[in-house]
């Protein structure tokens, strides 16, 4: 039977010499794998640029309970981008948390409240300006869908934030796993913040590269196989 939905590219392997696996988080499904053959050749409907990290779809599908691998019959980008592709930070915020989403967004099942808070993030990423901040944002908000929001109980006693609890604590854990006293206060800050707010928030380098750090150990200690984000590092080569 054949489906409409939206989706979210998060990843693509090569699959044989002339085919890709794409993984797609899709609103009718929830995350998909779809097998794609013969992309390469001119003929094919299906063309890999399309296929772009965290890129946007409408796409028709063959839904089959029975099998691991699913199939498409048509899509296109849409909305599509405008900035995302041509803009290096934009481009490697993409990057980076189609890797977070990747390695955490696991559910084979709808979640219309989820889906559409990823789906409303990237678009509004194609249209603001000021980035810098957009990624850490992002990824508190995001932790939330996933179970382990931070518990906002910071004070001048309580200052700092423990990565395994999610809490704010009297005194650094023996565990080493926590926020440092004034980048606990920034993390403290930005919970009580909206979007454009945190967008707007100054920052020096070394204290947005702290806080990217340690919220993506927040949520490998959360996330079991979650590993190592790689595109921390170009991350970090474009905004410091």
């Amino acid at each position: 039977m054949i489906y409409k939905t939206k989706g979210i590219v998060l990843h693509q392997i090569k699959y044989q010499e002339n085919s890709i696996i794409a993984y797609i988080y899709t609103e009718a499904f929830g995350r998909q794998a779809y097998l794609i053959q013969g992309i390469h050749n001119k003929k094919s409907k299906i063309k890999n640029q399309l296929l772009q990290p965290l890129f946007l779809l409408e796409m028709e599908v063959f839904n089959k309970e029975t099998t691991g691998l699913q199939s498409i019959k048509e899509l296109r980008n849409f909305p599509a981008f405008s900035t995302i592709p041509f803009d290096i930070s934009k481009s490697t915020i993409s990057l980076f948390l189609a890797e977070v989403l990747y390695r955490s967004l696991k559910e084979e099942e709808k979640n219309k409240n989820l889906f559409d808070f990823l789906f409303n993030s990237l678009q509004s990423l194609d249209y603001i300006q000021n980035v810098k901040n957009f990624h850490i944002y992002f990824l508190i908000k995001y932790s939330k869908y996933l179970g382990f929001y931070p518990t906002d109980n910071y004070s001048t006693e309580t200052c700092f934030f423990d990565l395994c609890t999610g809490n704010f604590t009297k005194s650094p854990p023996d565990n080493h796993r926590y926020m440092y006293a004034k980048q606990s206060e920034t993390l403290h800050k930005i919970l009580n913040m909206n979007q454009e707010e945190v967008l707007h928030l100054s920052l020096h380098s070394s204290t947005r590269l702290y806080l990217s750090k340690k919220i993506t150990d927040y949520f490998a200690i959360h996330l079991e196989g979650f590993g190592k984000i790689n595109s921390l590092d170009v991350l970090e080569a474009i905004f410091h």
